[in-house]
């Protein structure tokens, strides 16, 4: 009942907006609860959405009036935060400066007749004012809100019915003021140690850089600002985000979060590829991680007071940086090449899986580039190391006994960091092929006596089975040389494995773990071709008997056999039927 009450009072809230007297509406919403507040608001931005710009053709009267009204109740909400001070008066109000500078950003975009242009003037002029610029009558925002306003203008543009070039049209035309005013603030905030605006000045950047197609390029251009308050060279955008992503000590989450997303969004923009300035920009960046601990430093503090969605944030960046400029990495002809492979290394163990996923795109780029093109580093070695990585990374738990008892391990991240993870393990086969698979049976035998190594057998044995496919093909490859001797050592190494996995039948792996069963008959039944080539017909005959022993365990593992016996069956079926009329 209370809900509905809510509901109605902001319907006739927002209904009759355009009747009430301007100055007092945000003074009428004070008697209301935050919640009701926020549900006024919410709604209000949903009605200048959808109906603001048949207003203006129809009731420009009452257009102007919602207009006048959002922007003095900005104002308003201005003073009271300003009032609240460090006591936390004004603290309440705070949640609600997004939804009204969404609003307020939704009536510029449709309003026409450049209102996107005349809010950035009134940002800007407000931003000014605040740094001991000249004052205006626009100059009526206090700085917080002045740069959440910047930050909602191109996400209102690129949500409004607008076509695309106007869009463009509309958003280039201020971008330079937008991210002048926006510099001015962020370099006084990083010089005088205020850091409660720094996160919004950067979401700005990022909001601005995708529309605008802000490069890396650009970002690396010092701007020429008159007020921003730095004795001698003005620093660049890009100086800035990187002294900040190099910070050991980062005052907040939420600053690298944001820092981390303005820089991806310049990387991510393809027109000054192939540059002499962008490789400059790429090239401060790099020689930043090795020299100043660019990245390195704030993922170490991350992962020590477990700021995981700041970890993820600076792991996507990292990923970005390195998957977009693979050539010059894989080349690894300046400083911090090798540094941003190791720290891409460390964050495929890092144990927030989406972390993890963030670092697999490079390693797909990073085997696009011949081995001819890359450091030696950067070839077997490289993927020696990564399938160790892998190998762990997407083990189970020692402990895990089933998803319904398990409550550190999320199943859906799980599964889809071994579905992504399957690409990654094919194309480091191709490149270390036998060591491959010599690398997962030392992995294998290793933890066989170890109590609690189940776990890196069934991972050992899933990375087996991501690459049977491959390894099929090169077991039954024609050729002499080196691709003989691959084929016979790989044909060897499988014979040899597949006997040690067998002892003791389907019952010893049961015991270790059900899993190990499972990934076991899974394993069979991927690398029935090679059992065809290598296996008598009676060895064969010990595989079916293993699976169909593992049949009667759990259902997964029930599943797993008899799909498995059917490959066997098939796969093996020119070794078999010789001897079918002798199997009783």
């Amino acid at each position: 009942s209370n809900g509905n009450n809510n509901n109605t009072r902001s319907h006739d809230y927002v209904e009759n907006i355009a009747l009430e007297t301007p100055s007092l509406s945000m003074a009428a919403m004070q008697s209301e609860a935050m919640g009701a507040k926020l549900l006024i608001l919410t709604m209000l931005h949903a009605k200048v959405r959808r109906d603001f710009r048949a207003l203006m053709s129809h009731r420009p009267d009452v257009a102007l009036a919602i207009r006048d009204t959002i922007n003095i109740s900005l104002t308003y909400l201005g003073q009271r935060i300003s009032r609240g001070g460090s006591s936390g008066g004004g603290g309440g109000d705070s949640g609600l400066v997004a939804p009204l500078c969404s609003s307020a950003a939704a009536v510029a975009v449709r309003h026409g007749g450049g209102g996107i242009a005349e809010l950035v003037e009134v940002a800007r002029s407000s931003l000014a004012a605040s740094n001991g610029g000249p004052s205006s009558q626009n100059s009526n925002l206090i700085p917080s809100i002045a740069l959440v306003v910047l930050s909602c203008l191109p996400e209102e543009a690129q949500a409004s019915d607008m076509g695309a070039a106007e869009v463009d049209k509309a958003l280039y035309s201020s971008v330079g003021q937008a991210l002048e005013a926006t510099y001015v603030s962020l370099v006084r905030s990083l010089s005088g140690g205020a850091n409660s605006d720094i996160p919004t000045c950067l979401k700005v950047l990022e909001h601005w850089c995708g529309p605008c197609h802000v490069t890396l390029s650009q970002l690396n251009v010092p701007l020429a600002v008159a007020d921003a308050g730095v004795v001698g060279d003005q620093p660049s955008f890009l100086t800035l985000l990187v002294r900040i992503l190099s910070d050991s000590n980062p005052p907040s989450e939420e600053i690298l979060k944001a820092a981390s997303k303005a820089l991806a969004e310049s990387i991510m923009q393809p027109s000054d590829v192939g540059t002499a300035a962008r490789a400059e920009a790429v090239r401060i960046i790099l020689s930043a991680i090795p020299s100043h601990g660019f990245l390195a430093a704030p993922l170490a503090y991350c992962s020590s007071n477990e700021w995981d969605e700041a970890s993820h944030s600076l792991a996507c960046l990292a990923s970005d940086l390195a998957t977009e400029e693979v050539e010059t990495i894989a080349a690894c002809q300046i400083p911090g090449c090798a540094e941003i492979v190791e720290i891409l290394l460390r964050l495929q163990r890092h144990p927030f899986q989406p972390v993890a996923i963030s670092a697999l795109e490079f390693w797909l780029a990073l085997q696009d580039i011949p081995t001819e093109e890359r450091h030696p580093s950067l070839a077997a070695p490289l993927f020696g190391q990564l399938v160790d990585g892998l190998v762990t990374r997407v083990s189970y738990p020692p402990t895990f006994t089933n998803w319904e008892n398990e409550f550190e391990l999320d199943c859906q991240e799980f599964d889809e960091m071994r579905r992504m993870v399957a690409d990654v393990l094919v194309s480091s086969y191709f490149l270390l092929r036998c060591s491959y698979l010599e690398q997962l049976a030392n992995v294998i035998q290793s933890s066989q006596s170890d109590q609690n190594g189940w776990a890196a057998t069934e991972s050992a044995l899933f990375c087996l089975c991501s690459v049977s496919r491959e390894v099929c093909a090169r077991v039954k490859a024609r050729g002499v040389g080196t691709v003989a001797a691959d084929r016979d050592a790989t044909a060897r190494g499988l014979v040899q494995l597949v006997q040690m996995l067998c002892q003791g039948g389907a019952e010893t792996a049961a015991r270790r773990h059900p899993l190990v069963l499972t990934m076991s008959a899974s394993f069979l039944g991927s690398y029935a071709p090679v059992w065809n080539v290598c296996c008598s017909a009676e060895n064969i005959l010990g595989l079916l008997q293993y699976l169909v022993a593992a049949v009667g365990s759990s259902p997964k593992t029930s599943a797993a056999a008899a799909k498995s016996i059917k490959l066997v069956l098939i796969g093996c079926s020119s070794k078999l039927l010789p001897i079918a009329s002798t199997i009783s």
